[in-house]
Parts: structure tokens; sequence; C-alpha cells
């Protein structure tokens, strides 16, 4: 056995092959196997899944932070697996979002992100019913392991109701609308 002794590293060189050891060194990131969380929404309601109510002509919002995964619940560090993207679905199977998408749009602020439901962007979201509830799927993504399939879907119901009127102002103004 020889020592190196500027960096205290030894050497050995086997005396003939049965003393030869070898070995293989796998090293594995787990931000490519890691689960990641689904979202935990705010500004909705806390059933599953999350449900928030628009009256038409007006906007909505839910807000919600980066979910985790497995790997930074153990490991306590923030963002280690990288950063996270999120889109619009029509379902959890990845179906591309089959809405006008103007009408709903998220967007981030230190951290924070916030789903903005904006009625007034798209004017056939309600017809003449007294509610529609529409579906959607809140994808976010791994930006860095989006080949090994890192994303979680988290439902979100968007009830959007019609505005309801008073109307007893109409007799004063038009006393010809019927109205008492």
């Amino acid at each position: 056995m020889a020592t190196n002794g500027a960096s205290g590293a030894t050497s050995f060189t086997p005396a003939n092959a049965a003393d030869k050891v070898e070995f293989t060194l796998a090293i594995a990131n787990p931000c490519r196997t890691t689960t990641l969380s689904t979202i935990t929404v705010t500004g909705a309601d806390s059933s599953s899944p999350y449900s928030k109510g628009v009256t038409d002509g007006t906007t909505g919002t839910v807000t919600f932070v980066r979910p985790t995964t497995t790997v930074e619940t153990s490991t306590l560090i923030d963002s280690i697996c990288g950063e996270t993207s999120y889109t619009i679905h029509s379902s959890n199977a990845g179906a591309n979002f089959s809405y006008n998408a103007a009408w709903a749009v998220i967007t981030e602020s230190a951290g924070t992100y916030t789903l903005t439901i904006d009625t007034t962007a798209d004017l056939t979201l309600i017809a003449n019913e007294d509610t529609v509830t529409l579906n959607l799927w809140i994808k976010a993504t791994l930006d860095d392991y989006t080949g090994y399939t890192r994303e979680s879907y988290t439902a979100v119901n968007i009830v959007i109701s019609e505005i309801t009127c008073v109307c007893t102002a109409l007799a004063w103004d038009d006393p010809s609308s019927g109205v008492t």
C-alpha cells in the first residue's frame, strides 16, 4: 500500500486478480422520480374539488403557492427540483384547454399564483342558465423533469351565476315595463 503524503490518499495494487474488487456506482437524481403534490387553493371553498363562485360580468380569483415534492418534504429544501409551470386543462388526462383561455389566466407575484376568472372576457360562458359549472384542472409540471412526467392535477370548479336584477326601479324609469 502506498500513501500519497500531500493529500493523505492511499492506493492499493492487488497482487493477483482474486484480490481485485469491482463495483458500480449509480448516482440517481431523486427529482426524476419524485411525486409532485396537488395544489392547495385558497380563496375557494375547501371541499374536494375546490369550488369558486363568480357572478357573470365580474371577475373572481383563487390563489395557491407552488406545490412541494416528496424530495423537498424529506430534505426541507424548497424548490430543489427547479421551477414549476402551470397550465389550465379541461380534464386531468392532459387534454388541451377547450375553452377560450382569455377568461382563465394564471399569474405569479412574489411566489403566490393567482387564477383569475374573468367572465367579461368570454360572453358565451353562461347563456340563459341560472348557473354553469366549469370543471377546470390546474396542471403543475416540474420544468426540468418533463421527460419523467413530474406533474400533478388539481381540480377547481368554477360556478358562474347569472346576474340578478333588482327591477323595482324599472317602474319609475319606464312605466310601460310592466313592473309594479
